[in-house]
């Protein structure tokens, strides 16, 4: 049997088909972010995962840029992460705010930063990440057509003898959070540009178009072989839209 490492891996920056109701367990641990004054303007989100070495490692990337309407020394939004592989920055013009701490609610998936200094209204600023994570296989992996995971994921698939390795995204209901830090609320909206990092051979999809291919080099440290033919995939901005939607429904509607 043939075993090829596919160039599946499939982005879709924003689900198709939206879900009109949040399963009963996600209703009952859902938790509205508390700084109601901070605006996410644009995200810059890079993804670079190693699927040659089969760990499944990804290193991510990630920009926010916020727009403050209201001081505050607060800025809570959505992240799946283990804080300490992750890290954080504020930056007003490119300077650096001190950070006092992280707090991280577990059980809500809300990270909070709080800072030394205050953020003033009316200003932009910008949250800055970086953060590895193992990509999960599809709990439904091989079973079925269907993707039955969310966030990011893997899975393995067979045809005529060749097997096949597909990476993909699934961003409803809350799956956008376990891609990258970000306000994972419906009418918080936003522009998003996205780059894959990926060996030549692979072929990435996305669901909005492709602005320029461009290769990149290997670093000091990463899981790569050092045999060069990595490249770069970029997609273009998007217009503003929201990660995911949801709709609160009694229980028996439908």
């Amino acid at each position: 049997m043939n075993i090829r490492v596919s160039a599946c891996i499939s982005i879709f920056v924003f689900c198709l088909s939206c879900s009109t109701a949040i399963e009963d367990d996600l209703l009952l641990n859902y938790k509205r972010l508390p700084n109601r004054g901070i605006i996410p303007l644009s995200y810059d989100v890079r993804l670079l995962p190693w699927m040659e070495t089969r760990n499944w490692l990804a290193e991510g990337e990630c920009l926010i840029d916020i727009f403050v309407l209201e001081a505050t020394r607060n800025v809570t939004l959505h992240s799946a992460f283990d804080v300490s592989n992750m890290n954080v920055k504020v930056l007003n013009n490119g300077l650096e705010i001190p950070i006092l701490r992280l707090n991280y609610d577990e059980a809500s998936d809300q990270l909070s930063i709080l800072l030394e200094e205050e953020l003033f209204s009316n200003n932009v600023y910008q949250l800055a990440f970086t953060y590895d994570f193992i990509i999960p296989e599809d709990a439904d992996n091989n079973s079925t057509g269907f993707y039955v995971a969310n966030g990011v994921f893997w899975r393995e698939q067979e045809e005529d003898g060749t097997i096949f390795y597909t990476i993909a995204t699934q961003f409803e209901d809350i799956g956008a959070r376990k891609a990258f830090p970000c306000f994972d609320e419906p009418q918080l909206k936003a522009n998003f540009r996205f780059t894959i990092g990926h060996r030549e051979e692979y072929t990435p999809l996305f669901n909005t178009p492709e602005t320029l291919s461009t290769p990149i080099v290997h670093q000091a440290g990463n899981q790569g072989n050092g045999e060069g033919g990595e490249g770069a995939t970029i997609l273009g901005t998007s217009f503003p839209l929201p990660l995911s939607r949801r709709e609160k429904r009694r229980a028996g509607e439908c």
